[in-house]
């Protein structure tokens, strides 16, 4: 008879516990595959839906079916995007109008021979920070103010004012 080699046998055994662990792990992967899968599936469908929600306006302006394809409602959020993409921002339209502004009010100013320190302040104020206007006048319209004094009739260099 021959005898074994007692780490032969200890090793065997680890090997074959390690064996049977992954088999069962493979076993837990292979029944867990098909709940990961259905959820992914139904989080796709959530999403998808959502985005038919958001767009119902957009489905009535091209008459789809109410029940259209998740590629329909696809095509139809990236047709949506593009086109906002494409439309400037009310930011940027903002900030483009407040320049323009500025420029028409310097080149009044400038052709009714208003001094230079008028226009310099009229700069400073105006390249101040939204913040700071605001914090100066928290309470004042977007509009012009009013001013209360009225301009001298006599003065050569009084500017006519629609306020």
């Amino acid at each position: 008879m021959s005898k074994q080699n007692p780490m032969r046998k200890s090793s065997d055994i680890v090997a074959k516990r390690r064996r049977a662990e992954t088999e069962r792990f493979r076993t837990k992967l292979d029944l867990r595959k098909p709940v990961v899968e259905k959820l992914r599936r139904d989080r796709i469908n959530s999403s998808i839906e959502q985005l038919r929600m958001l767009l119902r306006r957009e489905f009535e302006e091209q008459e789809l079916p109410p029940k259209a394809e998740k590629a329909d409602i696809l095509e139809m959020a990236v047709r949506y995007l593009a086109r906002r993409l494409q439309t400037p921002a009310p930011a940027v339209a903002s900030s483009e109008g407040y320049s323009r502004c500025l420029q028409d009010s310097l080149h009044f100013l400038s052709l009714h021979g208003a001094p230079t320190e008028t226009r310099m302040k009229l700069l400073r104020a105006l390249h101040r920070p939204a913040a700071a206007r605001e914090a100066v006048c928290p309470s004042r319209p977007p509009s012009c103010p009013s001013s209360t004094k009225e301009p001298a009739q006599d003065s050569p260099r009084a500017l006519w004012r629609p306020w």
